[in-house]
């Protein structure tokens, strides 16, 4: 079990709720994700998308769809609730399944859990707001040190000095800094 499967699970609860082989089902999957505030449960599906296609308000096929699932819930042992709320139909997953899950999780992976290849990639250097147009010297991004005196940040390096330029990954002086307290 992965944090997908419950993802799934949910899906195929709710897709069986519209009727195996119905058009609507199709869009369970594509719009259902996380709830966007705790306590809204784990897995929220807006019922916006079925209105036009089931000609009935949101609110009322969420709850007509929380009916159809509720024993369901109730009879899967990683799976607490599913609730109406308005438009949506939140479903709050097992809090210890999900810890379970992680714990798997954490066996399998070792000391590389929580670790990511993501963002591993050659830094993006760009010394305009807008890296396809020149821009002038006083839009550049200026902030304040501790100390009080002004710096420019462009490639990721401070400039420390009034005299020193920062240069960018080919070697030309992108910047002169040149307005310093």
């Amino acid at each position: 079990m992965s944090e997908a499967w419950f993802k799934q699970r949910v899906g195929d609860l709710l897709a069986g709720a519209l009727g195996e082989g119905a058009p609507e089902a199709a869009l369970v999957a594509k719009v259902l994700g996380p709830a966007k505030k705790a306590g809204q449960g784990d897995y929220a599906f807006p019922c916006f998308v079925l209105a036009k296609a089931l000609r009935k308000s949101p609110a009322v096929i969420a709850a007509e769809l929380v009916a159809a699932i509720s024993d369901r819930v109730a009879a899967d042992p990683q799976l607490s609730a599913a609730e109406a709320a308005g438009p949506y139909v939140n479903v709050f997953v097992d809090p210890a399944a999900r810890a379970q899950v992680t714990l798997e999780a954490i066996e399998e992976r070792g000391v590389a859990y929580g670790r990511s290849d993501m963002g591993g990639g050659p830094p993006f250097v760009s010394t305009s707001p807008r890296p396809i147009s020149p821009s002038p010297l006083g839009s550049v991004t200026s902030g304040r040190r501790s100390s009080g005196a002004r710096s420019a940040t462009c490639t990721g390096r401070v400039a420390t000095s009034p005299s020193e330029s920062i240069t960018s990954a080919t070697g030309a002086s992108s910047l002169a800094c040149s307005w310093w307290r």
